[in-house]
């Protein structure tokens, strides 16, 4: 398999991985949540691949996509936020120094989750331009 046909199949991948999250997490929300934060994941994902396709076929901007950190912004700290509110929802049912606890170690976890993320999502798309 030639190497470019391999990395966008894993950058295919990653951003599926992310949108299936993102699916499953949304699950039982109510409506119009659960459509608001589908439409957005939805439509940066659409802008995303459309940017891609045009850096690539016209080879716009110099070979510096700045673009791929600002994309990864907007895809990974709306994750993060959503994967925050949803401990936060798991960890209501227990005492206060249990639920202070379990906020701070699901803050320190989101936060090297998130770095985790981002590298991944910039050190990707920066193969595929």
């Amino acid at each position: 398999m030639e190497e470019n046909t391999l990395v966008y199949l894993i950058c295919a991948l990653y951003i599926g991985i992310i949108l299936l999250a993102v699916y499953l997490m949304t699950r039982k929300e109510e409506g119009q949540t659960k459509i608001g934060v589908r439409g957005y994941f939805a439509v940066v994902t659409a802008l995303f691949l459309t940017s891609v396709v045009l850096f690539t076929l016209f080879d716009v901007g110099g070979g510096n996509p700045r673009f791929i950190l600002i994309f990864s912004y907007l895809f990974v700290i709306p994750l993060l936020m959503l994967i925050g509110y949803k401990i936060l929802g798991y960890i209501k049912g227990y005492t206060q120094a249990q639920r202070l606890a379990l906020g701070f170690a699901g803050l320190l976890n989101l936060l090297v989750f998130g770095y985790i993320l981002l590298f991944i999502f910039t050190w990707l798309f920066y193969y595929m331009i």
